[in-house]
């Protein structure tokens, strides 16, 4: 987090999050890609009776979550080996 901090991630991001939320009225997640794990850093949450929840700090399977799925396929976009990633064996989880 003091990484993220320093970087000024959380805070770039917050505003641009709040907006989707206000505009879609669906939660907005913001997750990096650490070794081979998503890990989900901030939530802006809309006002849902019914919706999915994920926790900050939760770990996932880039192959698992849509943001995942996205940031694998910016890396190859940017020529970045993805072998790491699609090599992972399939889990429930």
């Amino acid at each position: 987090q003091n990484y993220l901090k320093q970087t000024g991630l959380l805070r770039q991001a917050r505003p641009i999050m709040e907006e989707l939320v206000s505009k879609c009225n669906e939660n907005a997640y913001l997750s990096v890609l650490r070794g081979q794990k998503v890990v989900y850093i901030d939530v802006v949450e809309a006002n849902q009776p019914v919706r999915v929840v994920s926790r900050i700090g939760a770990q996932l399977p880039p192959y698992c979550c849509a943001s995942g799925k996205a940031q694998v396929a910016a890396l190859v976009e940017i020529g970045e080996d993805i072998e790491k990633y699609v090599a992972l064996p399939l889990k429930a989880i």
